[in-house]
């Protein structure tokens, strides 16, 4: 996964761009514009690649609140034996508590705000999985 810093408020495209191995404006021609992404423009585009990104939810939410699937598992553990491996968009909240997003490389969070560290550095909140269709 090549590191991608992004050059202003575009943490998710940056992302995204990292994930789906494309660069920024190949990117941004396909979703048509450059702020304020939403993660279905992503999901779209992977699609159009070949792909598709499944979402794990640490805390799955309906209309009652929190639900806390664990199957066994406290919900982090749960979720890292889902993602361990596999290339992903995490969001969640950086460090100062801002909605942010990474990209992962199934071992090492990718920041597009300029380095690398281990997913516990994170505060996630889901994981995109990039997942190849077949047939």
């Amino acid at each position: 996964m090549k590191h991608l810093t992004q050059d202003g408020p575009f943490c998710l495209l940056y992302s995204a761009a990292m994930v789906l191995d494309v660069d920024i404006e190949y990117l941004v021609a396909q979703i048509g514009h450059k702020e304020d992404i939403h993660i279905q423009e992503v999901q779209t585009v992977a699609h159009r690649m070949g792909y598709i990104l499944g979402v794990i939810e640490l805390i799955p939410q309906d209309t009652h609140g929190p639900l806390f699937i664990v199957c066994g598992d406290a919900p982090m553990v749960r979720m890292e034996s889902m993602i361990r491996g596999r290339v992903a968009i995490l969001i969640g909240k950086s460090e100062r508590g801002n909605e942010h997003a990474v990209a992962y490389d199934g071992n090492i969070v990718v920041d597009p705000q300029g380095r690398t560290y281990d997913i516990h550095e994170f505060r996630l909140k889901e994981a995109w999985i990039l997942i190849r269709m077949t047939g």
